[in-house]
């Protein structure tokens, strides 16, 4: 079973998208791009996009799918900061499919990839939601 989303801080951009307007929320689940702020005071406010959802998007997927939050084995909120803003992602590609296929799942390389598209360190890299539904068709079960 999946844990229950979270998405208080979601509103709907241009009437077809949610994205969130302020930083807020775990930072276990933040694109790279978000944290700078909370480093240092000097840096200008960034605000979420939708590339950063997309990086968030790939977190709350791999919670979903192996049943262990982001960086789990860190307790502290505090202590991911400086993996994520280094591009250490939680998970290694290992332990995801072991993980993953723990729970009975098969595709895991498949969907390994995606999410370490959705994890890239550049926004610019990162898949749209339509590219990401292309890249993943039969994630969520036939439409």
């Amino acid at each position: 079973m999946f844990p229950p989303l979270r998405l208080g801080l979601a509103h709907v951009v241009n009437g077809t998208a949610a994205s969130a307007t302020n930083v807020g929320g775990s930072f276990r689940f933040m694109a790279p791009e978000l944290l700078p702020t909370i480093l240092d005071d000097d840096t200008q406010s960034t605000k979420p996009t939708l590339a950063s959802d997309m990086g968030s998007l790939g977190c709350i997927i791999s919670e979903g799918l192996t049943s262990k939050k982001p960086y789990h084995t860190r307790p502290s909120h505090s202590q991911v900061v400086f993996p994520i803003v280094n591009g250490i992602h939680s998970y290694t590609e290992a332990n995801f499919i072991n993980d993953y296929t723990e729970n009975g799942i098969s595709g895991c390389k498949d969907i390994w990839q995606i999410l370490k598209k959705c994890w890239e360190m550049d926004p610019a890299f990162r898949p749209t939601i339509v590219d990401f539904e292309g890249l993943a068709p039969n994630l969520f079960g036939p439409r």
